[in-house]
Protein backbone atom coordinates (compact mmCIF):
# COMPACT_ATOMS: atom_id res chain seq x y z
CA UNK A 1 0.00 0.00 0.00
CA UNK A 2 1.30 3.45 -0.91
CA UNK A 3 1.19 6.03 1.88
CA UNK A 4 1.80 9.75 1.46
CA UNK A 5 1.89 12.43 4.13
CA UNK A 6 0.66 15.95 3.39
CA UNK A 7 0.70 18.97 5.71
CA UNK A 8 -2.70 20.17 6.90
CA UNK A 9 -3.88 23.76 7.08
CA UNK A 10 -3.16 26.10 9.96
CA UNK A 11 -5.94 27.76 11.93
CA UNK A 12 -6.38 30.40 14.58
CA UNK A 13 -9.74 29.14 15.85
CA UNK A 14 -10.36 25.39 15.96
CA UNK A 15 -7.89 22.68 15.10
CA UNK A 16 -7.99 21.16 11.62
CA UNK A 17 -9.03 17.52 11.76
CA UNK A 18 -6.51 15.09 10.28
CA UNK A 19 -7.82 13.08 7.33
CA UNK A 20 -6.90 9.56 6.21
CA UNK A 21 -7.92 8.68 2.65
CA UNK A 22 -7.83 5.03 1.64
CA UNK A 23 -8.21 4.18 -2.03
CA UNK A 24 -8.54 0.43 -1.99
CA UNK A 25 -12.06 -0.82 -2.76
CA UNK A 26 -13.00 -1.97 -6.25
CA UNK A 27 -15.65 0.01 -8.05
CA UNK A 28 -18.98 -1.79 -7.69
CA UNK A 29 -20.96 -2.97 -10.71
CA UNK A 30 -23.90 -0.89 -11.83
CA UNK A 31 -26.83 -1.83 -14.04
CA UNK A 32 -27.35 1.74 -15.23
CA UNK A 33 -24.81 4.33 -16.32
CA UNK A 34 -26.70 6.96 -14.30
CA UNK A 35 -26.13 4.93 -11.12
CA UNK A 36 -22.40 4.78 -11.83
CA UNK A 37 -22.37 8.51 -12.55
CA UNK A 38 -24.19 9.28 -9.29
CA UNK A 39 -21.82 7.05 -7.32
CA UNK A 40 -18.70 8.67 -8.81
CA UNK A 41 -20.10 12.16 -8.30
CA UNK A 42 -20.87 11.39 -4.65
CA UNK A 43 -17.36 10.01 -4.02
CA UNK A 44 -15.72 12.94 -5.84
CA UNK A 45 -17.70 15.48 -3.82
CA UNK A 46 -16.87 13.71 -0.56
CA UNK A 47 -13.15 13.66 -1.44
CA UNK A 48 -13.14 17.29 -2.57
CA UNK A 49 -14.90 18.46 0.60
CA UNK A 50 -12.42 16.56 2.78
CA UNK A 51 -9.46 18.11 0.96
CA UNK A 52 -11.00 21.60 0.92
CA UNK A 53 -11.41 21.70 4.69
CA UNK A 54 -8.07 20.04 5.52
CA UNK A 55 -5.41 21.28 3.10
CA UNK A 56 -3.72 24.66 3.22
CA UNK A 57 -5.41 26.91 0.65
CA UNK A 58 -2.24 27.14 -1.43
CA UNK A 59 -1.90 23.36 -1.61
CA UNK A 60 -5.57 22.94 -2.55
CA UNK A 61 -5.25 25.60 -5.29
CA UNK A 62 -2.09 24.01 -6.70
CA UNK A 63 -3.71 20.57 -6.65
CA UNK A 64 -6.56 21.90 -8.78
CA UNK A 65 -4.05 23.45 -11.15
CA UNK A 66 -2.03 20.22 -11.40
CA UNK A 67 -5.19 18.23 -12.13
CA UNK A 68 -6.30 20.65 -14.86
CA UNK A 69 -2.84 20.64 -16.45
CA UNK A 70 -2.86 16.82 -16.52
CA UNK A 71 -6.24 16.88 -18.28
CA UNK A 72 -5.29 19.62 -20.76
CA UNK A 73 -6.15 18.47 -24.24
CA UNK A 74 -3.80 18.37 -27.20
CA UNK A 75 -6.61 17.74 -29.65
CA UNK A 76 -6.26 19.51 -32.96
CA UNK A 77 -9.98 19.42 -33.56
CA UNK A 78 -12.94 20.84 -31.68
CA UNK A 79 -14.52 18.75 -28.94
CA UNK A 80 -17.87 19.06 -30.67
CA UNK A 81 -19.73 20.75 -33.51
CA UNK A 82 -22.91 22.81 -33.31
Amino acid sequence: MKCITICKAETTVDSIESVVIKIQEKLPSFSLFSEQDDFMTKEACFLEKSLYFSLPGGTYDRLLSAMLIRKASHFRVAHARE
